[in-house]
């Protein structure tokens, strides 16, 4: 995952502060925060997690500008998500948040930065190599479609989040 940011400070300084969230579980099963137990390395901007469950599977973050600081607090437990409530599903989760990335931003200026999640191994790009690719591409995908009103346009890109390369076949497949 790379996400760019871009942060304007008025006529006042600015602070940023993002705290990521990470779990170890697979997809509709829930943690309680005494099962999230992770080996965690931080050091500047870059931050990387170990999960017990899965130690050749490290969770690994990296930003271009600001520090990861340790949080007093290092679990968001009894966690409900809106679309679990609405189909009934009570069940809480927990997630851990070891540290934050803190960014200040003086008065007047503007701070442009990348943040990459990944797993296993980080790649070699920056967040913003990594989007303008991605942008091309969906670019390039859409012309290929050939349609040309709005809809389809969206249509195109929504099915291209979809289709995801298999590791295990060595094949794309469709989600």
């Amino acid at each position: 995952v790379a996400i760019l940011y871009r942060i304007v400070a008025g006529n006042q300084d600015a602070h940023l502060s993002i705290t990521p969230q990470f779990s170890c579980r697979n997809h509709g099963d829930v943690k309680k925060a005494s099962e999230l137990i992770f080996d965690v390395h931080a050091e500047g901007a870059s931050l990387s997690l170990i999960p017990k469950e899965l130690p050749s599977h490290p969770i690994l973050v990296a930003a271009t500008a600001g520090a990861f600081v340790s949080n007093d607090v290092v679990f968001d437990e009894d966690v409900m998500f809106d679309f679990d409530a609405s189909t009934g599903d009570d069940r809480l989760d927990a997630f851990y948040q070891p540290y934050r990335l803190e960014l200040a931003v003086a008065a007047g200026s503007t701070v442009s930065f990348g943040l990459v999640v990944a797993i296993d191994a980080m790649p070699l790009e920056s967040a913003e190599t990594i989007v303008s690719l991605y942008r091309e591409r969906v670019r390039a995908l859409v012309a290929s479609a050939g349609m040309k009103d709005d809809f389809s346009a969206r249509l195109a890109r929504a099915a291209d989040l979809f289709i995801a390369f298999r590791r295990s076949t060595g094949r794309k497949t469709v989600l």
